[in-house]
């Protein structure tokens, strides 16, 4: 078996996996539901304030189109408001709510609790270790990256 199939065979049972988790809804402080992906363009505004949704786009990488949708779902919801530029009313930017606000707390206080281990495992990596991760995790962004540009032509 060529060297790396079996690493490769699992990331991608992890990927799947994570896909899976993506779309199931979790309960963030104010006990609406949100999924992953919601939670995660939430933790997303609150960490950079009056973000754009093309910034918001390229930080997901995801197209503009879901973005839209995406903040379109979290307006109804109550948890994001959108508001002009300052400096250009053709750009909107977006901002979380108070109940955005409480949603991005209790994420926090969420992955403080669940992903302390893992993130205490990234921690102890010694520097060439964190360096080789971050060269494979590189490359199989390339991989999908170059996937997902022959699958849009």
């Amino acid at each position: 078996m060529r060297k790396g199939v079996k690493e490769a065979k699992a990331i991608e049972r992890v990927l799947h996996k994570y896909m899976r988790l993506e779309e199931m809804p979790f309960t963030y402080g104010d006990g609406i539901k949100l999924t992953q992906r919601e939670i995660h363009v939430i933790d997303t505004i609150g960490t950079n304030p009056d973000i754009n949704m093309t910034q918001l786009a390229e930080m997901h990488g995801i197209t503009k189109g879901a973005v839209s949708q995406m903040i379109y779902r979290l307006l109804d919801k109550g948890y994001v408001e959108k508001t002009p530029a300052p400096e250009d009313d053709r750009e909107v930017r977006i901002l979380l709510t108070q109940s955005g606000q409480v949603a991005y707390r209790a994420h926090k206080e969420y992955h403080a609790k669940r992903s302390g281990d893992f993130m205490d495992f990234l921690g102890s990596m010694n520097a060439a270790e964190f360096a080789a991760l971050q060269q494979v995790l590189a490359s199989f962004e390339a991989m999908v990256d170059d996937a997902l540009e022959e699958a849009s032509n």
